[in-house]
């Protein structure tokens, strides 16, 4: 049975996607050569419905369109259904004076009374001979009504209120979020597509990963090589987007493999979660009350979480802080809880909320916040390594990182950027295996602050046989169960290649890799400079940039590094002399 005939509209959506059929052509006086649609001017009529649009320009001479030629006899057709869609969607259009005779005071006057215009369309205006076709002059917003002439198709562009207010966008499947995401940017269609392209995960496990989910991001995993820890030599996955870490690993790892590698050790799996009482008149008083009652309150979180007492976790301490603030003082309980292999913020996050209201009860306070803290101050991983003053390059290059660490350690100012370079490592890990980025950086940055002023996660010395020795300690609240690293394949095949078998085992080996990363950053600095290493690996980047392929990514990446210059300007004049030869 063949389909209904379709509205003027719905041809009109239709004809841009070539779904249009010959019936449709007929039944709307359509003629073969003005169904010929292209990426032009047509298909961002159809986006007019949309509060913002860019069209750009287009030259002169391109098949014939709906929008770019109309026979005189078809003229009202088309404009009608485009009227009316248009208008639907607060899209007010007229046509020049000199041709408005052409249609009824009706098809006009509802649309010219809108006062929110989307964009102007200007068309040439001169008849093209021999067809008995003219141009139609379709002009929006404060443009209509005018006589215009022009030799290229242009769109100025207008503002137009647009709400990021979507009801039920949850509710919708992924194409048609992206749809919405696309009509409110305005996005081409190179764009859309690369959002809609496949990726190493499934787009259905994405969905329910995180909310509104319209697509994914791949960070290009990478491989630390030769890693020595404890005695095992390890391939650590690091997933990054910075050029120069992983060579820097690897490269840091090698200059201390033969004097041993990297010895590490963990000061616990425990997590800290803080319940927060306001409004006590004695809070002295509630915090011993709190202190009382220990064996009620680890009866109360083991019950939470049976599965965790059973692996051996559960509570394991009670800590109760007086706090002093402008509104009074804070009475905040810490529960100490032995998460294991699970990262742990769902089961402690839900510990404090079954206390909060036994607090309450004991002390008469009143409970507010309820939450982990990522300071995991008792989840401390630690990582040492020694590099032989000879293998890193004689006396002067260890004195230089020495003093590149202790500038480090006693300014701000450098501290941050110091321990930048090292979370480069370890974050790049983290996310290889699926675990939280920001938790572990939260907790890095507050711990290298615990002190009373922020300073660098690591310690560098001299030995006593003369070698450089570097340690570095800072939490690491990461896991093998729950949350991306059960779901995410790629996380899965990343703990696959490690190989661990704990979440204390896989905190050790991120503190090794941090460790790396320092060396291979202060020895960067104190001897070449940051940019000959770094920039190096860039070099390729910019020439990717700029549209080199195979062969031609090395060559112009060679030059750039040469010239000492390297941008995007230089790169593509090496480029173009590299094809002109």
């Amino acid at each position: 049975m063949a389909d209904p005939p379709r509205s003027h509209a719905q041809w009109v959506a239709t004809e841009y996607s070539g779904n249009a059929s010959d019936d449709d052509a007929r039944r709307h006086r359509i003629s073969p050569a003005n169904r010929r649609v292209t990426d032009g001017l047509m298909c961002r009529v159809v986006r007019a419905c949309h509060p913002i649009i860019d069209i750009g320009l287009f030259p002169r001479g391109w098949s014939f369109t709906l929008a770019w030629q109309v026979h005189a006899t078809h003229s009202r057709s088309f404009v009608s259904c485009l009227g009316s869609r248009l208008n639907h969607h607060s899209g007010p259009y007229s046509t020049p004076s000199p041709r408005r005779r052409r249609y009824s005071s009706a098809q006009i006057a509802p649309i010219r009374t809108s006062q929110n215009p989307i964009s102007r369309i200007i068309q040439d205006q001169r008849p093209k001979r021999g067809t008995g076709e003219r141009p139609l002059i379709l002009a929006f917003g404060p443009l209509a009504g005018s006589r215009i002439s022009s030799r290229r198709v242009r769109v100025l562009q207008e503002t137009s209120p647009k709400t990021s207010r979507i009801s039920g966008f949850h509710k919708l499947e992924i194409a048609e979020r992206l749809k919405k995401v696309s009509e409110f940017a305005t996005l081409d269609q190179v764009h859309v597509d690369q959002l809609s392209a496949s990726s190493n995960i499934d787009a259905h496990l994405a969905d329910h990963m995180i909310e509104n989910m319209i697509s994914t991001i791949a960070i290009p995993v990478g491989v630390a090589t030769n890693m020595k820890i404890d005695g095992r030599d390890l391939l650590v996955p690091m997933a990054t987007e910075e050029s120069s870490v992983i060579a820097a690993v690897g490269n840091s790892s090698r200059q201390c493999y033969e004097n041993g590698g990297f010895t590490t050790s963990m000061s616990g799996t425990q997590m800290i979660a803080q319940i927060q009482l306001l409004d006590l008149t004695d809070p002295a008083t509630a915090r011993v009350a709190i202190l009382e009652r220990r064996s009620e309150i680890e009866v109360i979180c083991n019950e939470c979480d049976p599965l965790l007492v059973r692996f051996g976790g559960g509570f394991r301490d009670l800590e109760v802080r007086l706090i002093e603030a402008p509104s009074g003082t804070m009475v905040i309980t810490h529960i100490v809880i032995d998460t294991k292999d699970a990262m742990g913020a769902n089961a402690v996050n839900t510990m404090a909320e079954r206390l909060a209201p036994q607090l309450a009860e004991w002390t008469g306070g009143r409970p507010l916040l309820r939450i982990l803290s990522n300071l995991a101050d008792r989840r401390v991983a630690r990582a040492r390594a020694t590099w032989r003053c000879e293998d890193i390059g004689g006396e002067a290059v260890r004195d230089a990182m020495i003093a590149a660490y202790e500038f480090a350690d006693t300014d701000p100012y450098r501290a941050a950027t110091h321990n930048k370079g090292i979370m480069n490592g370890v974050s790049a890990v983290v996310l290889a295996t699926g675990n939280d980025t920001r938790a572990v950086e939260a907790g890095a940055h507050a711990y290298a602050a615990k002190d009373g002023w922020y300073r660098s996660l690591s310690r560098w010395e001299v030995t006593k046989n003369g070698d450089l020795s570097g340690v570095l300690e800072m939490p690491m609240a990461v896991g093998l169960i729950g949350g991306a690293t059960k779901i995410h394949p790629t996380a899965r095949a990343a703990l696959a290649i490690l190989d661990v078998d704990s979440a204390e085992h896989l905190a050790r080996i991120i503190a090794a890799v941090g460790l790396a990363q320092n060396f291979g950053a202060m020895k960067a600095l104190a001897t070449d400079g940051i940019q000959k290493g770094h920039m190096a690996l860039h070099a390729q980047n910019v020439a990717i940039t700029v549209g080199a392929t195979g062969e031609e990514v090395a060559e112009v990446a060679r030059r750039l590094i040469e010239s000492k210059s390297i941008n995007t300007d230089t790169a593509d004049k090496l480029l173009a002399e590299i094809r002109g030869a």
